[in-house]
């Protein structure tokens, strides 16, 4: 399995540049919803992934209410990471065993 920091780096870049763009800029300008609705069409990917664009809608509404209740995007970008780097870890674990079958 691949060392934890591994994972957290592009975790953690990824979740404040996202968290910039879609909490920061969108939502501060456009609201929770429209926030949401963009960070689940930047997350649709293939057609065998595609749930997981569909799934994120839900995720920038929670991350949406996070800034809004917290006022600091800080809290999205932390729940943002922790995320991604849990679902890194879970994918490459994922990938691991389907190899050794």
């Amino acid at each position: 399995m691949a060392h934890a920091s591994g994972m957290s780096q592009p975790g953690l870049v990824a979740a404040g540049g996202e968290e910039v763009l879609f909490r920061g800029a969108i939502q501060g300008k456009w609201g929770i919803v429209t926030g949401a609705v963009a960070f689940m069409l930047g997350h649709i990917g293939a057609k065998d992934i595609r749930v997981i664009g569909y799934w994120s809608v839900f995720q920038g509404l929670g991350l949406g209410l996070a800034y809004r209740w917290s006022g600091n995007l800080v809290v999205p970008i932390v729940a943002h990471g922790l995320f991604d780097c849990g679902a890194m870890g879970y994918f490459r674990w994922w990938m691991e065993r389907g190899r050794r079958r």
